[in-house]
């Protein structure tokens, strides 16, 4: 019999995206009756919470709970607590799956026991027309846009274990070792909980023979908003987790961002350097350029070649300075709560 697999999806206000996600898990190659949906909801203001019940209503495996948190990781924890499955499988709601994606990912890890989780391919496409619908999921998926994030930018091939995936399987036990969701982290709780499953000696592994769908935002200011949020909580996890869960090519962005801010401050006060922001920008402008007219060319499409320096730009200065900014959060709480154990620490006893 094959394992119960339990699917789990958190979301708030995605009425035009949902019954996309939900339909492509319910057309899986799984069987039925070994498959169950969690929505955790986050208080949806728009048509989801409808359309949810609409499905629901169709089709009894699909299950909503009311996650009056509004937070994603209260809501993956609460339908992890509900799940009945020996397997957890996240779907973000912003995603479609491949019909054979559950059967390949099951198939991987029940032959493969040393696998914690194992996640599949992604597939950027964007979410709706517009001016940068075609630069956008081009930048997301290119090694100079994202880095060395395999499930991004790697092609096919035999699977691999990497440091986290994208709508991941966890094995429940995973859960029970080292703990649910950390609920304070509203962005980056995937991958700190990556880290702590390699922190345990667990591996994460990419199937890519799974594939799975990501629609990405296309307006270049929700683009932007979204990249910045993402660099702001690539650190601020320090705060609550005692750890940072990213790995150096999130960083990246932030020290480029911080050399141009040093160079800035030298040409200000030394005129003799008016050069010195040069150093960091000319070479990125360089490499930026020559990434966006190989992209365009391997595309055949030369309209990339005008947007794309734009849109790789965006991705890494939104990024760069919202992990800037969430770097000075992390230092002036650092040395608020230093200066405050100074101000309640006892005084020296004068008495022999």
């Amino acid at each position: 019999m094959q394992p119960f697999v339990s699917v789990i999806i958190p979301c708030r206000n995605e009425a035009v995206s949902i019954r996309r996600c939900l339909e492509s898990v319910l057309a899986s190659n799984y069987p039925p009756d070994r498959m169950e949906l969690l929505v955790a909801d986050g208080c949806s203001q728009d048509e989801t919470r409808t359309r949810l019940s609409e499905s629901a209503a169709q089709d009894s495996r699909i299950r909503v709970l009311e996650n009056s948190a509004q937070i994603t990781p209260i809501g993956l924890n609460l339908a992890i607590e509900e799940a009945r499955g020996e397997f957890i499988l996240r779907i973000d709601a912003h995603s479609i799956i491949s019909p054979d994606y559950i059967p390949i990912l099951m198939s991987f890890l029940e032959t493969h026991p040393e696998a914690w989780g194992a996640g599949g391919r992604m597939h950027t496409e964007p979410e709706t027309p517009g001016l940068f619908s075609l630069a956008i999921p081009v930048v997301l998926s290119h090694r100079f846009g994202v880095g060395n994030s395999q499930f991004r930018t790697a092609g096919n091939g035999a699977p691999t274990a990497v440091d986290t995936v994208f709508n991941c399987c966890w094995r429940r036990d995973v859960f029970r070792r080292i703990g649910l969701f950390h609920e304070k982290l509203a962005r980056s709780q995937d991958m700190e909980m990556s880290t702590r499953i390699a922190a345990a000696g667990g591996m994460l592994w990419r199937v890519p023979s799974a594939e799975t769908t990501y629609f990405a935002r296309v307006g270049f200011g929700a683009y932007l908003r979204h990249n910045w949020m993402n660099g702001v909580w690539s650190l601020v996890p320090a705060l609550y987790a005692g750890r940072i869960p990213v790995r150096w090519r999130h960083l990246v962005p932030l020290a480029f961002v911080f050399s141009i801010l040093c160079g800035l401050l030298l040409a200000t006060t030394v005129p003799k350097l008016w050069w010195a922001p040069l150093l960091p920008l000319a070479p990125y402008a360089a490499v930026n350029l020559a990434a966006s007219i190989t992209a365009a060319w391997t595309r055949g499409n030369w309209r990339l070649a005008v947007l794309l320096p734009a849109t790789f730009a965006g991705l890494h200065f939104s990024y760069g300075a919202g992990s800037l900014w969430g770097a000075m959060r992390v230092l002036s709480h650092r040395l608020l709560a230093t200066e405050a154990s100074r101000t309640t620490e006892p005084a020296p006893s004068t008495t022999l």
